[in-house]
């Protein structure tokens, strides 16, 4: 199906009484925003989180798994779990904003005077001159570093 398809497609589910229903693939959960789809059925089909919050976000009402694969159950009930953690980090996040604001430039700070630390520490001057190479293991002479490139 071409893009001019789809888009006509979408447009005529949107804005017509004609469709009242729409069957598409995993793609309509991607970015597509369907305000009057009020049910969506997912058959077989799990993603992951972002996934779940994405159809969330563009369906109004209600949204189902349709699964005989209790390997898909399990996963969409994990999911629904991370969703809700996620969802208690972000109320968390908002309810203090100073708070976080204030760690994120304290951690910032403390990472630049890390970087800057070790930029301003002098470099180990190298040894100017010839020197005797030694065998690591029996500790005798093996060469003169200018015998070395």
């Amino acid at each position: 199906m071409t893009l001019n398809n789809k888009k006509g497609i979408l447009d005529s589910f949107k804005s017509s009484d004609q469709s009242k229903m729409l069957i598409a693939t995993s793609v309509a959960d991607e970015g597509i925003d369907i305000p009057q789809c009020n049910l969506v059925l997912m058959y077989e089909y799990v993603g992951n989180v972002v996934k779940m919050v994405q159809v969330r976000v563009c369906v109004c009402s209600r949204c189902f798994l349709i699964s005989s694969n209790k390997e898909c159950i399990e996963k969409e009930r994990t999911n629904m779990c991370k969703e809700k953690i996620v969802e208690e980090a972000i109320i968390q996040l908002q309810s203090n904003p100073t708070s976080i604001s204030n760690k994120v430039d304290m951690l910032q700070k403390d990472d630049k005077f890390r970087r800057d630390y070790i930029s301003a520490s002098p470099e180990k001057p190298k040894t100017q001159g010839s020197y005797e190479l030694l065998c690591s293991k029996c500790k005798r002479f093996a060469c003169m570093s200018d015998d070395i490139r």
